[in-house]
């Protein structure tokens, strides 16, 4: 019981949340293998999704789907959550199927109860995703923390060091694109250049850089370490929305900014083209 967070001292007037007895029955659940045959589908259901459907089909993992709620009302099962997951029991061929029977509910009742049914739910975002990855021991996971560490840095840590990757769908992301040893490159890039200052992780730089990466094959590594360890990753921050504020997206903006510094002092001869940024970035 003490890992648990919340309280009355939540609650702004310090009292506990006060059910409605018109509720109180309803929540007196079942647990019970019911025919698909016997489910009802009220008018508050939306239409449902045959494409979600058959995703759901498609990666049916008897771990992820949760119970089907229904409601036992005038001697029907109606389903109040679920239908999509149960079409796609149907769509595999089950014929019977977990559900949680709610008792005692008017129509009105179940209606709004499906319409505020994932008011308190939290979406889960891409860190909370990376996260259970981590400690469920995912390969792509773990190969990317590894590989990190090789070069001093961290991923998504509590801590606000120069040294630490918080923007992990980017990290994800171009480790798919790149693979392990280009992505390494680029962040041995920015150890060699800052020595893990802060701000030198951030998604504007390790975005702006892959997308010049990305952009220019010829890249030069070296010299891109030569330009950026004459400023910081706080100027270059500033100056892009400064200099490029019209471009869309802070990683774009970022390649912009890295561009100029790379381009200058060279001959133009040797200088990046930057109208196929242009085209990339469009």
């Amino acid at each position: 019981m003490s890992n648990f967070v919340a309280s009355g001292k939540m609650f702004k007037n310090n009292a506990p949340v006060i059910v409605k007895e018109s509720y109180n029955k309803g929540i007196l659940n079942e647990f019970k293998m019911l025919p698909l045959e016997d489910l009802d589908f009220a008018e508050y259901q939306r239409t449902p999704s045959p494409a979600r459907i058959r995703a759901i089909a498609d990666k049916f993992d008897i771990h992820r789907m949760a119970p089907i709620d229904v409601s036992f009302r005038d001697g029907k099962y109606w389903v109040m959550n679920g239908q999509h997951r149960a079409n796609a029991y149907y769509l595999l061929g089950f014929t019977r199927i977990p559900c949680i029977i709610h008792r005692g509910l008017t129509y009105e009742q179940e209606a709004y109860l499906f319409a505020h049914q994932s008011d308190e739910v939290g979406a889960i975002n891409f860190n909370h995703k990376w996260n259970a990855l981590r400690e469920a021991g995912d390969v792509q996971t773990t190969e990317i923390i590894k590989m990190c560490k090789t070069w001093g840095f961290t991923v998504l840590e509590r801590n606000n060091k120069g040294n630490n990757i918080k923007c992990v769908k980017t990290l994800s992301d171009l480790y798919k694109e790149f693979g392990p040893a280009k992505l390494g490159t680029i962040l041995l890039c920015i150890k060699n250049a800052w020595d893990y200052l802060p701000h030198s992780t951030d998604k504007p730089i390790i975005g702006g850089i892959a997308l010049l990466v990305r952009t220019y094959p010829q890249f030069d590594f070296n010299r891109l370490t030569k330009v950026l360890s004459s400023t910081t990753p706080k100027l270059i921050l500033r100056d892009m929305e400064d200099k490029h504020h019209a471009v869309r997206g802070e990683s774009r903006r970022a390649a912009y900014q890295i561009l100029d510094l790379y381009n200058k002092a060279l001959g133009k001869k040797f200088r990046l083209d930057a109208k196929i940024l242009d085209s990339k970035a469009a």
